[in-house]
C-alpha cells in the first residue's frame, strides 16, 4: 500500500470510530494541507450533522530512527524464516532477536545474512526448548563469525512452530518512548489548536506500527503524562495500532475523559480493505 493510501486509511479508520462514539456520520471533507503549501495545516477537515473536526494524522514511533530501523531490519533479516524453513527441528518455535539499530550500516548484506542461517543451522538442534523465560541452555547470544552485530537466538515449546524475528529491548526505552511522544505533540498540537476556529472539535490520530515494543497502554501513559506540559491539548487523541489485521483503533482521549476511563474502552477493529475511501 502507497504511503498516502496508507494515510487515508489511518484518517478513515478514526473516523470510523467516531461515527461509533457520536453515531454521526460525517459527510463533508476538505484537505487544507493540500492546498496550502506555504503554510502549516491540517491533514483533514470533516463535517457531520452537528459538529465540525479538524484531523491531524501522526506515525509514532517507540525510538528515535525506529521507521528507518524497521526497513533494515526487514531488509536484512526478513527473508531467513523462509530460507530455513524445513531445516530446523520441526516440533519447536525459534526466535531469532537483535538490538535496536544493530544492523544499520550493515555492508554486504546477503554475505552476513548466509552467515547468520550457516549459524543457526549450527545452533538450533544443541538448545532445549523453554517456556516462559529464558533458561540455561535454552538460548545462546553471541557475535555469529562474518555477522557484525550480536545476535540471540531461543528455543520455545509453542503452538506455532518455525522461525520468526524480534528485538532486543533498548534498556532506556520509556525514556525514549517519551522523548518521540514529546516531539510528535510539539510537531502537531499547535497546527490543530490553530485549526479550531469556528468551533471544530481537534482529533489528532497517532499511528503505532509496533508489535514488538509498543501497545495502547504504554502509548497513552506517554502521550497523557506529556499532556500535562502543554497548553494546547487536541480535544480528541485516538490511537491506531496498524502492525497487524484487523487494525484496532483505541480512544486515548475524548473531552476530559482519558485512558483507560474513556467512552469506549475496548477498541474498534478494522480491517483496512473495509474502510471506505475519504471523498476529495
Amino acid at each position: 500500500m502507497r504511503r498516502r493510501e496508507h494515510e487515508e486509511k489511518v484518517l478513515g479508520a478514526a473516523l470510523l470510530y467516531i461515527g461509533k462514539l457520536t453515531g454521526e456520520t460525517l459527510t463533508t471533507f476538505s484537505r487544507p494541507e493540500a492546498r496550502e503549501r506555504r503554510r502549516k495545516t491540517v491533514d483533514l477537515l470533516a463535517q457531520g450533522s452537528s459538529s465540525k473536526y479538524a484531523i491531524e494524522h501522526t506515525r509514532i514511533e517507540s525510538f528515535d530512527g525506529q521507521i528507518l530501523d524497521n526497513y533494515q531490519f526487514s531488509d536484512l533479516l526478513g527473508p531467513i524464516p523462509l530460507m530455513v524453513a524445513g531445516f530446523l527441528p520441526a516440533e519447536n518455535r525459534f526466535v531469532l532477536s537483535v538490538g535496536t539499530k544493530a544492523v544499520k550500516g550493515v555492508k554486504d548484506p546477503e554475505r552476513v545474512r548466509n552467515a547468520l542461517i550457516t549459524w543457526i543451522h549450527e545452533k538450533a538442534p544443541l538448545l532445549k526448548p523453554g517456556s516462559n523465560r529464558h533458561l540455561p541452555g535454552t538460548y545462546v547470544r553471541e557475535f555469529p563469525p562474518d555477522v557484525p552485530f550480536e545476535v540471540s537466538l531461543s528455543r520455545w515449546h509453542s503452538r506455532r512452530k518455525g522461525l520468526t524475528i524480534g528485538r532486543l529491548e533498548p534498556g532506556d526505552l520509556e525514556e525514549q518512548r517519551q522523548m518521540r511522544i514529546r516531539t510528535a505533540l510539539a510537531e502537531k498540537c499547535p497546527k490543530l489548536h490553530r485549526a479550531k476556529s469556528g468551533g471544530r472539535v481537534s482529533v489528532l490520530v497517532l499511528e503505532s506500527d509496533d508489535l514488538a515494543l509498543a501497545n495502547c497502554s504504554l502509548v497513552a501513559s506517554a502521550v497523557l503524562e506529556e499532556l500535562k506540559t502543554r497548553d494546547d491539548v487536541p480535544d480528541q487523541i485516538y490511537l491506531v495500532e496498524t502492525e497487524a489485521e484487523p487494525w484496532a483503533v483505541w480512544t486515548i482521549k475524548c473531552g476530559s475523559p482519558v485512558f483507560p476511563d474513556t467512552p469506549a474502552s475496548d477498541p474498534l477493529y478494522v480491517y483496512p480493505a473495509m474502510i471506505p475511501r475519504i471523498p476529495d
